[in-house]
């Protein structure tokens, strides 16, 4: 694989960009409050899918999400995981979503099931190019993992480093 293509740059970092991260509440009928520091970024419509990784929610801006589909299409559609991945995308996709006048977006019963676990605890974190939203103890799982893990992850990291400047 070509590990530069996914270097970001100040060429190729995505815009709208999304940082930081806020721990709210989904109320009983599945609305979140999205903060106000990424509703101007989001736009006034938006995809609300499943995270690349298929671990939480994702809210992603059309741009970034048609970017992200055109990969997946770009790949070989005669391969058994690029159609699994394909479908499952296309499954779990809800486009033209929008905040209502309260600033809530309505996440799909089937998200909140498969993905939160019915979790009414979440955290919504800037993942650079969307919105990502994982149960609260999901996210304390993957920082206690990362922290754990820390020397090997940054190891790998400064091997891939290397790689690219050679």
């Amino acid at each position: 694989p070509n590990i530069e293509s996914n270097v970001p740059t100040a060429q190729n970092v995505p815009k709208p960009v999304f940082y930081g991260s806020f721990e709210h509440s989904v109320d009983p009928k599945g609305r979140l409050i999205i903060p106000v520091a990424y509703r101007k970024n989001l736009g006034s419509t938006f995809v609300v899918s499943i995270t690349r990784d298929g671990k939480g929610i994702g809210l992603y801006p059309n741009e970034v999400f048609d970017e992200l589909f055109s990969d997946v299409f770009s790949l070989n559609q005669r391969r058994s995981a690029v159609v699994a991945y394909r479908n499952i995308m296309a499954k779990f996709s809800f486009p033209e979503s929008s905040v209502d006048s309260q600033g809530r977006v309505l996440l799909p019963a089937k998200l909140r099931s498969t993905l939160l676990d019915d979790a009414t605890e979440v955290e919504i974190s800037g993942a650079i190019d969307h919105i990502r939203i994982v149960s609260s103890q999901m996210a304390a799982e993957e920082e206690k993992n990362f922290f754990e893990n820390r020397d090997s992850i940054l190891e790998e990291i400064a091997g891939m480093l290397d790689q690219l400047n050679q």
